[in-house]
């Protein structure tokens, strides 16, 4: 097991983003990721369920209901040991800040639209009725 550990640290989370981009649940961790790397606050386990479920949402819907929302641990498991929930603030966050550090430097290859999700998230969100 020794030598097959990746060389350097990117290594290490290049293969994560690798096991994450070939599982079932590629597209839950990547909009988990998107918003967990480039919000610009740490977000609370409930705003991330909310921001994955705006993604889903059919364009007529106008409220997002409790049964769309993403189990936190479904959202944990996806993210392939990337992500954690912190038990006492509630908030769910990058694992390490090296994983910060390299999503600084390669996130724009790992997410290329990240600003222009969180941007249509957003507005969608404020389109809801409870906004009204």
């Amino acid at each position: 097991a020794l030598n097959t550990m990746p060389a350097k640290l990117d290594d290490t989370y290049d293969q994560a983003m690798e096991r994450i981009k070939q599982q079932p649940h590629r597209r839950l961790a990547l909009q988990a990721l998107t918003w967990i790397v480039y919000a610009v606050r740490p977000l609370q386990v409930n705003e991330i369920r909310h921001a994955i479920a705006i993604d889903e949402l059919e364009p007529d819907d106008r409220s997002i209901s409790e049964d769309m929302l993403t189990l936190p641990e479904l959202i944990v498991n996806a993210c392939a040991g990337m992500i954690k929930i912190d038990e006492e603030s509630n908030v769910i966050g990058l694992v390490h800040k090296t994983t910060q550090e390299y999503f600084d430097r390669y996130g724009a290859k790992h997410f290329p639209d990240a600003q222009w999700k969180i941007g249509k998230g957003c507005l969608t969100y404020l389109s809801l009725d409870v906004f009204s």
